[in-house]
């Protein structure tokens, strides 16, 4: 079994193990809390296990709070990577370092452990009540990039490292308070042009959490990104179309809260196989409405959950009504297996 525990003496011949893979491989020795400039791995684990709070660091540590955490499998008592939880942000971390730092041992790599690894040490944060921690990496660090979108990060600029490296920054939410109400953050959705969607619960019950993105789209720009969501849900609730309701509209926060359709996506079928004949014509018949309005929806295939057999467009988005972007000349296409 696959855990995230705190780190423990009674995995010193992994830490050695791990620290020798990392050398070998010239891997950098990120969230590892120097375990590179140690050769005794129980003076390693007590220097971090100093490092959890200030009173118990080292005089003139200039490190913020931290735990350490292994991820590792139980099961064969292998060591998988290092996750290094900071527990508050200074000047440097907050530009550039974020809350946490991790590395997966070499030869474990390109098998999901860190998107398992990082979604675990989430968690953890969660627990002890933080409302967002704050995730970075190199701007060409695709693999790392991708990790931190996996679990909803969303973009909030860059910074200069060293005075040549080029730092992006993104947050995941954990919790927020929107109209004087807490929704705790259950897990990510998906990323689409102009937000991050999460499941989030509130009062016990879920609802669909929207957090406005800037991130830059190659073909497509917005103006007022949340006012847009809410005149483009207004004008596709006027068609008559299923959509789901808009709750609450933050302009300040930029987030939405909009009732939860829980269902199966059109593209999660195709993805599986699964035959979507019998739901095209529900999807001509909402375009239909959308024409005699003047509008096109986004039909990608991802906008679209089913449920009790009912298809619901679930997306605000929506367009004057061109033939280029219809759903016979452009949809259609993407709804094929």
């Amino acid at each position: 079994m696959i855990k995230l525990v705190r780190i423990s003496k009674d995995y010193n011949d992994e830490f050695l193990a791990y620290k020798n893979e990392m050398i070998e491989a010239d891997s950098s020795f990120d969230g590892c809390s120097c375990l590179e400039k140690y050769d005794d791995m129980n003076a390693w684990v007590d220097y971090c296990e100093s490092l959890c709070s200030y009173e118990t660091m080292e005089e003139n540590c200039k490190l913020v709070p931290a735990y350490e955490y292994m991820l590792i499998d139980d099961s064969k008592h292998r060591l998988l990577g290092l996750f290094n939880a900071r527990l508050e942000l200074n000047d440097f971390l907050m530009k550039v370092g974020g809350h946490i730092g991790y590395s997966i041992r070499p030869s474990e790599r390109k098998k999901g452990y860190a998107k398992f690894g990082l979604k675990l040490c989430i968690t953890e944060y969660q627990k002890m009540g933080y409302e967002k921690v704050l995730l970075t990496c190199h701007e060409h660090n695709e693999a790392s990039r991708r990790t931190i979108q996996s679990q909803g990060g969303y973009f909030d600029g860059t910074e200069l490292f060293k005075g040549k490296d080029i730092v992006q920054r993104y947050w995941i939410p954990l919790k927020a308070t929107i109209d004087g109400k807490e929704y705790i953050i259950k897990r990510f959705l998906g990323r689409g042009k102009g937000g991050y969607s999460y499941l989030a619960e509130c009062n016990g019950v879920n609802v669909t959490f929207k957090k406005i993105h800037h991130e830059p789209c190659e073909y497509y720009s917005f103006g007022n990104k949340i006012e847009a969501e809410r005149e483009d849900y207004s004008r596709i609730k006027n068609t008559g179309i299923r959509i789901p309701k808009m709750i609450y509209i933050d302009v300040d926060q930029e987030v939405v809260i909009k009732e939860y359709i829980d269902g199966i996506t059109i593209k999660e079928m195709l993805n599986n196989g699964q035959d979507i004949t019998k739901y095209i014509p529900q999807v001509k018949e909402m375009a239909e409405k959308c024409y005699s309005y003047g509008l096109n929806i986004d039909y990608y295939p991802t906008n679209f959950v089913i449920k009790d057999e009912l298809l619901y467009y679930i997306d605000y988005e929506c367009n004057l009504y061109s033939e280029e972007w219809n759903f016979e000349n452009w949809g259609l296409e993407t709804w094929k297996n």
